[in-house]
């Protein structure tokens, strides 16, 4: 039932939002960047996949509002926090996204700049 429903997505919401408190900018170096990446699009994918849960859970909520009267200030107030919370969600993964972004950046102006030093130093090898 609903109640079941609110609270298996609420478990959910919750420990994913505890997940994105740990959250830190990924380091700029391929190897450990493939993996954060990973890592960030399969939590997206997770939350991606709670959008159908999350609609349901405030559409039915937003029914009951309208027919019971004594509890509503407590289920209001859930659903509420549920909008904040999954707004809070999708920002963090846009930040978390432009964090990979950075990262990128630098990994790439890196590799440039490699490849144009390496190119310099082959003219400039004296013979053994």
């Amino acid at each position: 039932g609903f109640v079941s429903k609110l609270d298996e997505f609420i478990h959910w919401l919750n420990e994913a939002m505890e997940t994105t408190e740990n959250w830190t900018p990924p380091k700029a170096e391929t190897d450990s960047l493939k993996l954060y990446l990973e890592t960030h699009l399969s939590f997206k994918l997770n939350v991606d996949s709670h959008c159908a849960l999350k609609e349901a859970v405030v559409e039915e909520g937003r029914q009951l509002l309208e027919l019971i009267v004594s509890h509503k200030s407590g289920l209001k107030d859930m659903l509420q926090m549920i909008a904040s919370q999954w707004k809070e969600l999708q920002r963090q993964i846009k930040r978390q996204h432009s964090w990979i972004l950075r990262a990128l950046d630098i990994i790439k102006a890196e590799i440039l700049s490699t490849d144009v030093s390496a190119e310099n130093e082959e003219g400039t090898g004296s013979p053994k």
